[in-house]
């Protein structure tokens, strides 16, 4: 658990936080037509999906595997020198 899971816990309080303050907010904007309301925050989640992947389609992934590979050989290297002395 530990740290991702404290994140994801505030991700989904935040989520739900946001979500139902634009519920609230479109509801008394439309005069409660609840399918505008949960539409709003349907296409705001839509949103922020597709920015979040945009993102990560701009991210370059080979860099974070080359630093990982270099972690685990110098990670090798210090558990070999102490287990040789």
């Amino acid at each position: 658990m530990g740290i991702w899971g404290l994140a994801h816990e505030l991700g989904q309080a935040a989520g739900n936080l946001i979500g139902g303050v634009v519920v609230d907010i479109m509801r008394a904007l439309t005069d409660n037509n609840a399918l505008m309301s949960y539409g709003a925050v349907f296409i705001l989640e839509a949103l922020l999906l597709f920015s979040a992947l945009f993102l990560l389609k701009k991210m370059d992934l080979r860099q974070s595997v080359a630093l990982k590979a270099d972690e685990v050989r110098s990670a090798a290297w210090i558990a070999n020198s102490v287990l040789d002395n």
